[in-house]
């Protein structure tokens, strides 16, 4: 059957099984099997004997979605824990980064790499840049990779969620233990930001979000 439909199913645990779904009764030669109330298809539990005549009715979400998975797609742009963030590297194109590190008995954020470092920083600035790019489902669309969306990167963040060891001496800068989440931000077109998004140990993405982002209220 060209029309074939294979779905894995894992547990937490691991076990797994496999289920097929094939031809429907009254199925056309080619098409998906046929939707309503009446509608039968024929399915089989993969590495068991028997075939099973089963209700097709609900198959739709089923097949739109094998048609098109973008529903299924992370639409997060950073899906660590926003609570655990604790360092944020802002580089703009040409410049040195400015350094900015979750620190103290508190903690608090501040300024680092300075001769006058650690600073104190604007709270509610720092928590705005996070409350953006922490937001949930921001991801427009997941365009084919195109270098010249990055042929210039006016600036990159580097986001780190849990990836510095506090020192003992409150004045010192926090020990980087994990790598960061980088995003890079190209291309501007129509409304939306072309990024490219590298986590750790895996190779970049590339996204648009809205040149806009609602959070919250603002």
């Amino acid at each position: 059957n060209p029309d074939l439909v294979k779905v894995r199913v894992q547990t937490r645990e691991g076990q797994s099984a496999t289920v097929l779904f094939g031809k429907s009764e009254g199925a056309a030669a080619t098409g998906m099997p046929p939707q309503g109330p009446g509608a039968k298809v024929y399915v089989q539990v993969e590495g068991q004997p028997g075939v099973i005549r089963a209700t097709a009715a609900d198959l739709s979400g089923l097949v739109g979605v094998i048609n098109d998975p973008s529903p299924l797609r992370d639409r997060t742009l950073i899906g660590a824990d926003r609570a655990k963030a604790d360092g944020i590297d802002i580089a703009l194109a040409g410049q040195p980064a400015t350094k900015l590190r979750r620190s103290g008995q508190l903690p608090l954020w501040k300024l680092y790499g300075g001769p006058n470092d650690p600073q104190n920083t604007n709270g509610e600035a720092v928590n705005k840049l996070l409350d953006v790019v922490f937001a949930r489902r921001t991801i427009k669309d997941f365009p084919a990779s195109n270098p010249q969306n990055f042929a210039a990167v006016p600036v990159t963040l580097f986001v780190w969620a849990d990836g510095f060891n506090q020192p003992a001496d409150e004045k010192a800068e926090p020990v980087k233990k994990g790598e960061p989440i980088k995003l890079e931000f190209g291309r501007r077109d129509a409304g939306v930001v072309y990024v490219r998004r590298t986590l750790p140990g895996q190779p970049p993405a590339e996204f648009t979000v809205p040149e806009q982002i609602k959070v919250g209220v603002a």
